[in-house]
């Protein structure tokens, strides 16, 4: 360490450190920084295949996404127009799967007939259950067989006090009422057996309505089917997408090309290096500060760089500070930082001295 003490300041140099103590306030330096980049592409290639187009050369500026080289992508391509065709066939399916509709309209067709057929049911009960016709008929039929028999009685008795015709017509009056008897009896038979034909007609009707519920499931699960085979098939040409993608080769920034590896014809596996681009429009510099310091450091977003020029100059810089590191070197005593700045006209390059100043008042 060497103290230097005058009048009106006095400077403090440790190994990396030069403070100059003023009346007015004090300043720190720190040197031995290096310049170095923020923004650098290593771009290689993610698949294996010959080199087909070489789109730049070493030097030339690129912007963000630019092409810089294309391998053979034939058969990829192939790949994904057959996935885009699977892809249109799929989807045409399931717009022009009318099944499930079809079921659904069935089943609702049914559901009405089942009700319908539930009503009749209950028609055909209630026609077969009732007897006042029967009940009717009989009475009717008793009340001419009375009337027939006690006319007969009376003309055995009394010759003259009934006619032949008019006991005629009493008998055919009982017997015409003896047949409506008859009749009303059977009619309530064919009642009781349309009511079991309406049951059975009834159980039928629930028997189709649970397979056309059936078929509704069924068409259901064969559009889910439908729909899950469109997602795949969106997945195998967005698959394909990706593959074609990465025959094409981009630049995923804009800087300038400083390194090209390939050649027309070259055959590139993945990881191979393919070019290397870099930015200059924002560097960096980068270093060991005293523990001391790190605290200004980071309460202190903008400072005062000093970037040593290859001519002899000096240029001053401000810049940001973008990291202090939380850990201290215990045989040091130091802690990295790097901080950030923008360069215009791409002054200052990779690989120049700088110092950090640091003031106070």
């Amino acid at each position: 360490m060497v103290i230097s003490v005058s009048r009106w300041n006095r400077i403090v140099t440790l190994i990396g450190l030069t403070i100059v103590l003023a009346s007015d306030g004090w300043t720190a330096t720190i040197d031995g920084l290096v310049v170095a980049l923020v923004d650098e592409a290593v771009i290689v290639s993610r698949v294996e295949g010959p080199v087909e187009e070489v789109s730049i050369e070493e030097g030339q500026l690129l912007q963000e996404n630019e092409l810089v080289a294309k391998l053979d992508d034939r058969r990829v391509q192939i790949h994904e127009q057959l996935a885009a065709q699977d892809l249109a066939i799929a989807e045409s399916a399931v717009k022009h799967s009318h099944r499930i509709d079809a079921a659904r309209s069935a089943a609702a067709t049914q559901r009405h007939r089942v009700s319908e057929q539930a009503i009749r049911l209950e028609i055909d009960r209630r026609r077969a259950a009732n007897e006042l016709k029967v009940l009717a008929a009989e009475k009717a039929e008793a009340a001419a067989k009375n009337e027939w028999e006690r006319a007969r009685t009376a003309r055995e008795n009394f010759t003259d006090s009934v006619s032949e015709s008019e006991l005629e017509s009493l008998r055919l009056a009982y017997e015409r009422s003896e047949l409506e008897s008859q009749e009303a009896r059977f009619q309530n038979q064919i009642a009781e057996l349309e009511a079991r034909l309406g049951e059975m007609a009834a159980e039928t009707g629930r028997s189709q309505l649970e397979s056309a519920t059936i078929e509704i499931a069924a068409a259901e699960s064969e559009r889910t089917i439908l729909e899950l085979e469109v997602a795949i098939k969106r997945l195998n040409r967005q698959l394909a997408e990706v593959e074609a993608a990465d025959r094409q080769i981009r630049s995923p920034i804009a800087g300038r090309a400083v390194a090209v590896a390939v050649r027309p014809g070259d055959w590139v596996r993945p990881g191979d290096l393919v070019a290397r681009v870099i930015s200059l429009t924002r560097l960096r510099v980068e270093g060991f500060a005293p523990a001391a310091t790190s605290d200004r450091l980071r309460d202190e977003p903008t400072v005062r760089i000093a970037v040593d020029m290859p001519d002899g100059s000096s240029v001053q810089i401000k810049g940001q500070s973008r990291f202090v590191s939380p850990e201290v070197d215990p045989v040091t005593g130091e802690v990295r930082f790097w901080i950030e700045f923008d360069n215009p006209g791409e002054r200052v390059r990779p690989g120049y001295r700088a110092k950090l100043i640091m003031e106070t008042d």
